[in-house]
């Protein structure tokens, strides 16, 4: 799939998110049967909402709108953070200013055409993971997802830390801090299970965050996916 093609297949998914109405809204498995729609937490950096600078706390405006809030350049060095109310919009923003990582130029998985191409460009296809931690700065409770695994549709159903079965805990809104190293071109985690709500894109590669709650994404993330080209 060349650059363009790749491309539209981006934007065309992301209008089907726009347009599927189980992305508008999510059940929390933590707090079943109430129907929780798009609570937006303020972000503790500058933000813009759809290019226009605004109060973080702008996003309280916004409530029971699904938005995507973009982890760029920006946001990593505390700069601005943008955040989209239309994903098309958001998809847009993302091919247009994706950074490098590690300051080499971004390697589509379509570019690779060896293992020591994907060795320099980046973990293996399909070989990387997400840590997950309960909290800031890598600490506490963690939950290890594969990256071959692909969707992950309910961090309800992801436990660690217990001893036995009345020891374990969920990821279920409980992530505060991740360090992933993923081979795939675009990465999703969202406010609801089933890919549902709001959803925070983040970079590939070795990324870490150590705080969710500059983005607003503190305690929220439920549900995530991995997209190639």
């Amino acid at each position: 799939m060349n650059a363009s093609s790749a491309r539209e297949a981006w934007l065309n998914f992301t209008t089907w998110l726009s347009d599927t109405p189980l992305m508008h809204a999510g059940v929390s498995a933590s707090t079943t049967p109430h129907l929780n729609i798009n609570n937006h937490k303020p972000p503790g950096l500058p933000t813009m909402i759809d290019e226009q600078q605004v109060d973080p706390r702008s996003v309280y405006d916004l409530r029971g709108q699904p938005l995507t809030t973009v982890v760029d350049g920006d946001a990593q060095a505390g700069k601005m953070l943008h955040i989209f109310s239309s994903r098309r919009d958001a998809a847009a923003y993302v091919e247009s200013h994706e950074a490098p990582i590690n300051d080499q130029p971004r390697v589509r998985r379509s570019e690779i055409h060896s293992v020591s191409q994907a060795l320099t460009a980046g973990p293996p296809p399909g070989q990387g993971f997400f840590e997950m931690y309960d909290n800031d700065n890598l600490g506490g409770c963690y939950w290890r997802i594969l990256e071959w695994e692909g969707l992950t549709f309910n961090y309800s159903k992801k436990f660690a830390c217990g001893f036995l079965f009345w020891g374990w805990i969920s990821a279920d809104n409980r992530v505060s801090s991740i360090d992933s190293y993923i081979s795939a071109d675009h990465v999703f985690l969202w406010d609801f299970p089933n890919l549902a709500g709001s959803n925070l894109w983040i970079p590939t590669g070795a990324f870490r965050i150590n705080s969710l709650t500059a983005f607003g994404w503190n305690d929220r993330i439920s549900s995530q996916n991995v997209l190639y080209f």
